[in-house]
């Protein structure tokens, strides 16, 4: 298949999206990030505009371990890489790997790595600056 479609309508969002900043404050290790709903806020009208989409074609489990807290909870570490397709409207596509690991004591940590591997997919897809 060809991959004209997809690459110039990933150019095309590049040259409309705007920086990102990193906004959000993680304040148990003290760093700001931009969170993933600020990703997806910011690209999502370029994405419809330019007829692009992506999904998660494939999740492979690289490492899924117990973990304690301090206080002696149970709690989970996962490691998953991820195969993103990023599609266009004529049904050119290509597909990006990313890894997310997270950890967390509730139910949460599947969910996490995902959201993280997708929002690097989609940063360093489309290059998207941290400032103007």
């Amino acid at each position: 298949m060809n991959e004209a479609g997809i690459y110039k309508a990933i150019c095309n969002v590049m040259g409309d999206i705007s920086a990102i900043g990193k906004n959000q404050k993680n304040q148990a290790q003290r760093f700001n990030f931009r969170g993933i709903d600020d990703v997806y806020n910011s690209i999502h009208p370029l994405l419809k505009k330019h007829g692009v989409f992506s999904y998660c074609a494939k999740i492979e489990t690289i490492s899924r371990d117990e973990i304690k807290s301090k206080a002696g909870g149970t709690g989970w570490q996962i490691i998953n890489e991820y195969t993103y397709k990023f599609c266009a409207a004529d049904g050119s596509s290509f597909d990006v790997l990313a890894r997310g690991e997270a950890m967390d004591y509730g139910d949460k940590s599947s969910n996490k790595a995902a959201a993280i591997a997708h929002k690097y997919a989609i940063l360093q897809t489309f290059c998207i600056p941290t400032a103007d």
